[in-house]
């Protein structure tokens, strides 16, 4: 009997209204009203939140009915890499329940899966849900985070995350993670992508790097440490290292290290006291940048995360997860608030405020925020226009702060744009005015001048005569973040002497009355600080010199040792400088160093003070590795982060232990006319750096004579003789040119893997066992190693040329045998070359 409703209208004939349309809508109505409502209730219980339902349902109606009609096609021609995901049915059901149900602790479901992409072709993974919040673990659109199997071939990463946006643009997180680049710091690495799951569009998608090894090297940065805090259960993450994540392998020197920086800062610290443990100028650029985008999302509770390498031996921060642009918090909050402990550290140290100021203003002036953006946008547009998954997360108030969630549909998509521009370009407004605020006040008193700066930013005092200070000025508390508060300075000499300007800007400074000192100041005086303070000179020798102690010399230090002079170093004591030394000996009047009996500790220069740096003429032998404030020195004698360093006509012989005798870490290296020998491990090591190495010989090394990864170099008119491993091992990403050398009775003469590119000519190999080997050591890496032998002979070799299956082998106008399994990939046509030239210093 069909569903019916027989009515008669007064006076008129009856009539009959069918009721299954009418029923089939409300049911329909009912559905999307209880999966609109469930949406909620499945994806945010932690919210304890109702919305109004009305509001809400009205909200859903219009934002599910605009996805529908307004979103296009996906483009044909999108500018992004295409990431496709292939999963079965009943995997990707369990993955989705899994990410429905996910409770915070609670282990994450794997499924096994297909990943395609331009990049890495066709790779077996295994997908897991990714994200502590709610959003991240919708159905119509979920995060997702890919391990790549270790059986397989190598795609270069051993993990990718794949997050939905958080904003509507893509950009919230990836615009900071652009800057901050600029300004030098570690970031996550997001490149927007997009993802197709089984046939279906999926929309744009961050792709980002987890903490660890291939993040570094894509940083910039050697293999390290990464330190992730969050716990949202507590007051901090300062309390105990048990709240925080390591990736990377550690030692117990590098934990005990992060857990005395932790117990700095849970305590109360001085920026002082965190100087040896944090790196303060990363921390400014970092807080630098969260004003500029306008983000707090880096508190006490979450979202720390630091770097470390033992190189260099302080904490970096690293921009993740920034939440800027007006997501979360208005683009217009207020500068100078403390909301994290070390932030509040930093606003007691003027000279640290004045390096954020100083890292604002080039933001401001060279950044290009605004250009970035438009240009992102404009990549994105046709993407975004075609994403029916779009979100904006808004602060919604609640307990704890809770986040909710804004949805969009594409039609917005342009007028969304638009107002971020504004408020951006008024964002930039803002912080000129701020910037542009110095200002102080002068008097006289008994022949000097006594000086008060009050404004937002330091005054920069320079006298005719040529001295030139930087004034700071102070802080105190305010009602919602820190205002300016005045410093006193005195300056000698008349006021006609001195001109005083913005030491941020270059204009001029603002002369007013000076406010009444105040009982509130949170910040020490360091004085006037000079512009350009002089070196402390410190002269060694000539003659014999007997080191007792640790000798430990500051940036300020300038370190020279005479000719002639001989230094002897008591057991386990170091020479260790962040300022530039100068060992400068002669041929007829070298300079010796050596122990006195047991083993020394170490000769090590770290920083950029370390800049022009030489050694000439010097002999060294006997020293060993040691620890040291966060640094490992990793041999006898160390150079790491310098700028320009000099070795000449030097001889390194005989350390105690270690892995190596000389190791050269993040600098610009040149090795010349010098001498390794006799050394148990590696002769000399090279990471990270840029280097020319020329007319140097390598004996009788326990393993390898020169051993470099993450390194550009170019050897000259070198021997390598006697070694225990390779003459010459050449790995991670490196690139070398070889010209004029010979390798004698080594193991491996030369070996080169990992994605390195080397060109070698004009170069012999004599009695050893293998001359050249190519090969991939680590799955890190796609390809093993690359290599162009030109004008190569080999003599009296058990082997000649080994070529793996990840590796290619080019041969031109050479002598030199191939390994029959290598054929395939050894070539007689075509060149390789250098992606980088020749290095010339």
């Amino acid at each position: 009997m069909p569903l019916e409703y027989r009515y008669r209208p007064a006076g008129g004939r009856s009539r009959v209204l069918r009721l299954g349309p009418f029923l089939l809508l409300i049911l329909l109505a009912v559905i999307f009203l209880l999966s609109s409502y469930g949406r909620w209730w499945a994806y945010a219980p932690e919210e304890s939140l109702v919305p109004d339902w009305k509001s809400y349902f009205l909200r859903e109606v219009v934002s599910d009915a605009g996805r529908v009609v307004n979103t296009d096609l996906p483009p044909a021609d999108s500018p992004l890499e295409p990431i496709r995901i292939f999963v079965s049915e009943g995997s990707f059901s369990k993955l989705a329940q899994s990410s429905r149900s996910r409770q915070s602790g609670e282990d994450d479901v794997e499924v096994e899966a297909f990943l395609q992409s331009p990049t890495t072709g066709l790779l077996p993974c295994e997908l897991s849900p990714r994200g502590y919040s709610s959003w991240h673990h919708r159905p119509e659109k979920l995060s997702l985070r890919v391990r790549f199997s270790k059986r397989e071939r190598s795609p270069g990463y051993r993990w990718w995350e794949l997050q939905r946006p958080e904003d509507v643009l893509a950009q919230a997180n990836w615009l900071p993670e652009q800057l901050g680049e600029y300004l030098g710091l570690v970031t996550g690495k997001s490149t927007p992508v997009r993802l197709n799951l089984n046939g279906a569009d999926q929309g744009v998608y961050l792709r980002t790097l987890r903490p660890g090894e291939r993040l570094a090297l894509e940083n910039g940065r050697l293999p390290g440490l990464f330190f992730k805090g969050d716990q949202l259960l507590k007051d901090s993450v300062w309390q105990t290292s048990d709240d925080w994540n390591i990736e990377g392998d550690s030692s117990p020197e590098q934990l005990e290290f992060f857990r005395a920086f932790l117990g700095q800062v849970a305590g109360g610290a001085t920026p002082e006291a965190l100087e040896p443990y944090l790196n303060w100028k990363a921390y400014t650029r970092m807080l630098a940048l969260a004003d500029f985008t306008g983000t707090r999302h880096f508190d006490d509770r979450h979202n720390q995360m630091f770097y470390l390498n033992s190189y260099q031996g302080k904490l970096e921060p690293v921009v993740w997860d920034f939440n800027s642009l007006g997501l979360m918090l208005p683009l217009d909050i207020e500068i100078n608030v403390p909301f994290n402990r070390i932030v509040a550290l930093l606003f007691r140290d003027p000279r640290l405020v004045f390096e954020r100021d100083q890292a604002l203003y080039d933001l401001l002036q060279s950044g290009r925020i605004l250009e970035r953006f438009e240009a992102q946008y404009e990549k994105l547009r046709a993407d975004l226009l075609s994403d029916r998954g779009l979100i904006n997360l808004v602060s919604g108030g609640g307990p704890h702060g809770i986040t909710l969630v804004e949805e969009f549909d594409a039609s917005q998509v342009p007028d969304h744009f638009s107002s971020q521009k504004k408020l951006i370009q008024g964002r930039l407004d803002s912080l000129s005015s701020y910037l542009r605020d110095a200002r102080y006040s002068v008097t006289v008193e008994g022949g000097n001048l006594q000086l008060s700066v009050f404004g937002n930013v330091a005054v920069l005092a320079r006298r005719k005569s040529g001295e030139a200070f930087f004034l700071y000025p102070g802080m105190q508390p305010g009602e919602k973040h820190l205002d300016p508060a005045p410093l006193e300075y005195t300056l000698p000499g008349s006021e006609a002497e001195w001109e005083f300007a913005n030491a941020v800007t270059g204009e001029a400074a603002n002369l007013t009355e000076a406010p009444a000192p105040s009982p509130r100041l949170i910040s020490l005086n360091p004085g006037p600080v000079s512009v350009d303070p002089e070196l402390r000179q410190v002269s060694i020798g000539p003659g014999t010199v007997e080191v007792t102690q640790d000798v430990v010399l500051r940036e300020s230090d300038k370190l020279v040792v005479k000719a002639g002079t001989r230094l002897r170093f008591h057991k386990g004591v170091s020479l260790v400088s962040k300022g530039v030394v100068s060992f400068e000996g002669t041929a007829e009047k070298p300079i010796v160093v050596e122990p006195v009996g047991e083993a020394f500790g170490v000769v090590g220069l770290v920083g950029p003070g370390t800049g022009g740096s030489v050694f000439r003429h010097v002999k060294m032998e006997g020293g060993t590795t040691t620890y040291w404030g966060g640094v490992d020195f990793k041999g006898m004698f160390n150079v790491y982060d310098c700028p320009d360093l000099l070795l000449e006509n030097c001889e390194f012989a005989s350390n105690s232990v270690g892995d190596d005798a000389v190791n050269l870490a993040l600098s610009k290296v040149q090795v010349r006319d010098s001498v390794f020998r006799d050394v148990p491990s590696d002769a000399l090591d090279l990471d990270g750096c840029i280097a020319v190495v020329e007319n140097c010989r390598f004996l009788r090394s326990g393993n390898d004579g020169l051993d470099v990864m993450e390194t550009t170099m170019t050897v000259k008119d070198s021997t390598f003789q006697g070694c225990g491993d390779k003459g010459l091992s050449v790995g991670e990403e490196s690139e070398i040119e070889v010209t004029g050398c010979a390798f004698v009775e080594c193991v491996t003469g030369l070996e080169v893997k990992d994605d390195s590119t080397n060109r070698i000519g004009d170069s012999t190999f004599t009695k050893c066992v293998t001359a050249v080997n190519a090969y991939r050591k680590k799955w890190l890496y796609m390809k093993g190693g690359y290599a162009q032998l030109t004008g190569v002979k080999a003599t009296d070799c058990d082997s000649g040329v080994k070529v793996d299956s990840f590796s290619k082998v080019w041969l031109e106008k050479s002598e030199i045998e191939v390994d029959q399994s290598s054929l395939p990939r050894v070539f007689t046509q075509g060149r390789l070359s250098l992606r980088a030239p020749s290095v010339r210093l």
